[in-house]
């Protein structure tokens, strides 16, 4: 068996021991310029948008390097978060597995896979694989894989996985992270068969990776036109850069779904607790969340993250357990939805909680912490509201649906924050005005 960590895990840098750091510049400012007046070094770049990875000069710490804020040609200067793990409750083990364990194992009837499969295949739509890379030649994948991906970590446009058999983070395994975005591809493609997988490689065989490489990969998935970008990883620090690429990518119409973390407490992990990310915790298939599987008031949905079965290179099989493959599954839903019924993030959420089997009863410490219960796929397929306003999915937008706006803005309930800007406000009970004015 192989040690796997089931989440990779962005530690937040110590600010006083920092040695790089991202800036977002305006527009039009050099980074030459800005480099040379504080003595920076460029070391990484991300041109379209205006953000430069930098090392800082000796006597510069993180807080002041954080401080150049101020300047008016800097937007946004944060230090670089660095990988790390999340702590005991962040390991699982690869098992053996076949691939008769794969087709047969019972996510496809807990779920109601094969019954949404009647209705979409997910025909047509992209989900990216930001992880450690994608073993685009083994036969499970059956052609899925296309062009277009990069790895970020060797910087070539060859986004498979690669292990060297170094134990490069002294975790006392080397390569425990080889074979994570294989089985989060195989999870994705075993529930939308005929959606395309674009792997983008940001973290290596040992679970090492960083938020500007973490925002590379969301920004290069967006340019390369995924409608579904799923993120297994996370970082405990609020970074910046990150929260723009998600940002970003909300505005441009794609869905991001992340993994909520492993480390089995309410402790907010990022990407997750981001306003427009699909935040996924784990359950087990008696719907009770696993004492890894991390939970809180930013939890979207739940799905299986227990005895999971999927790819891993070499054209193997194995199972595991995290939260990073209960995410695949939400993001695989989602493209289903997305090949029949485009829609937008909020639209997303509204689906989710119409389908989803509520499990607050079965899980009576984790009530209001679990987001809307377990995914359905077969339902969130084949649910159709009669409009966006529909909040309760019983074909009529009506004073029952109104009620159940209120409360959820009263509760300060993140399904209330229809423009998805972290904040309840006027603007939010405008826009649900606007869509039950829009219903017939």
């Amino acid at each position: 068996m192989v040690i796997l960590m089931g989440l990779a895990a962005l530690a937040s840098a110590d600010d006083e021991s920092a040695s790089r750091g991202v800036l977002v510049l305006r527009p039009g400012v050099s980074i030459v310029d800005v480099a040379a007046r504080y003595d920076l070094v460029p070391v990484g770049s991300i041109p379209s948008r205006d953000m430069h990875l930098v090392t800082f000069p000796i006597g510069m710490d993180g807080p002041t390097f954080e401080g150049l804020s101020i300047d008016p040609d800097i937007e946004d200067a944060e230090v670089e978060y660095d990988s790390g793990d999340p702590g005991p409750g962040g390991q699982s083990l690869f098992l053996a597995g076949t691939f008769a364990d794969f087709v047969a194992q019972p996510v496809w009837s807990h779920l109601g896979i094969r019954g949404a499969q009647q209705s979409s295949t997910g025909l047509g739509v992209v989900v990216a694989i930001v992880d450690s890379g994608v073993d685009h030649t083994h036969p499970g994948l059956d052609g899925a894989v296309i062009p277009g991906g990069f790895d970020f970590v060797d910087g070539d446009t060859d986004p498979s996985e690669v292990a060297n058999g170094i134990d490069e983070n002294d975790s006392g395994v080397a390569d425990e992270m080889y074979g994570h975005g294989t089985f989060a591809a195989g999870i994705v493609h075993l529930v939308a068969p005929d959606a395309s997988i674009l792997p983008v490689r940001v973290m290596d065989a040992d679970g090492i990776s960083t938020s500007f490489l973490v925002a590379q990969g969301i920004f290069h998935a967006i340019d390369a036109g995924a409608q579904v970008i799923n993120v297994s990883m996370g970082t405990f620090g609020e970074s910046q850069i990150i929260s723009l690429a998600v940002e970003e990518a909300k505005e441009a119409g794609v869905l991001v779904v992340a993994s909520s973390g492993n480390h089995g407490t309410t402790e907010p992990l990022f990407p997750a607790t981001f306003s427009p990310v699909i935040a996924t915790t784990a359950l087990g298939f008696d719907d009770v969340r696993p004492g890894f599987a991390a939970y809180g008031e930013h939890i979207d949905v739940g799905a299986p993250g227990v005895d999971l079965v999927s790819l891993i290179p070499g054209d193997a099989y194995a199972r595991t357990d995290g939260t990073s493959y209960a995410a695949p599954l939400v993001s695989g839903g989602a493209a289903l939805v997305f090949s029949i019924a485009p829609e937008s993030t909020s639209a997303f959420r509204l689906r989710l909680d119409a389908t989803s089997i509520p499990v607050d009863a079965i899980n009576p410490g984790d009530v209001g912490l679990l987001g809307s219960g377990r995914i359905m796929i077969d339902g969130l397929v084949s649910w159709w509201p009669i409009c966006d306003a529909d909040l309760n999915g019983d074909g009529e937008a009506n004073i029952f649906d109104v009620v159940l706006y209120l409360s959820r803005f009263d509760a300060s309930d993140d399904r209330a924050d229809l423009n998805d800007d972290g904040a309840f406000d006027i603007f939010d009970v405008l826009e649900y005005v606007a869509r039950l004015e829009a219903c017939p």
